[in-house]
């Protein structure tokens, strides 16, 4: 039976002995510091990048990339890129654009149309309560010639 060092029978012991040779299988004891070194630097570094630049620092590594490009390398990179889209589609998309414009400025059109529209009904409602008020008050009843008697009411 074994013993591990806390004087326990087998079971932790024996998993620890069997996690500590699979760990040295993978690193050596003459490369700990040097991993342990390279662990720390690599977590600094992730600390102090943001989300964005481990982005792009995983892109360039898939892609290949290992050293920046210089100006005149992205200066021709932007000249191809200007040409990508060929003049009769240029074209193209310009008249597209220039009539989604006009069709937004008349879709904004009409939605001004409905707000004044819906403003209008509600001060003809307003006005609609007022004269139903006037109408119906009593001092309408001490004319001569009462307003409900000159006006035909359509309801």
């Amino acid at each position: 039976r074994k013993w591990n060092e806390r004087g326990g029978g087998e079971g932790k012991g024996e998993e620890v002995g069997e996690a500590m040779e699979r760990l040295q299988k993978l690193i050596q004891p003459n490369q700990v510091v040097q991993a342990i070194n390279k662990f720390v630097n690599d977590r600094k570094g992730e600390a102090e990048a943001g989300p964005a630049a481990k982005f792009m620092q995983k892109i360039e590594e898939g892609m290949g990339v290992k050293e920046k490009n210089t100006p005149s390398e992205e200066k021709l990179f932007w000249e191809r890129m200007s040409n990508v889209i060929s003049p009769s589609s240029w074209s193209t998309w310009s008249h597209l654009e220039s009539s989604l414009k006009a069709y937004n400025a008349l879709l904004e059109s009409r939605a001004s149309g409905i707000k004044n529209v819906n403003d209008l009904t509600e001060q003809n409602q307003n006005l609609k309560e007022l004269l139903n008020q006037y109408l119906g008050s009593r001092i309408n009843e001490e004319l001569i010639v009462p307003p409900t008697d000159t006006i035909k009411l359509g309801k």
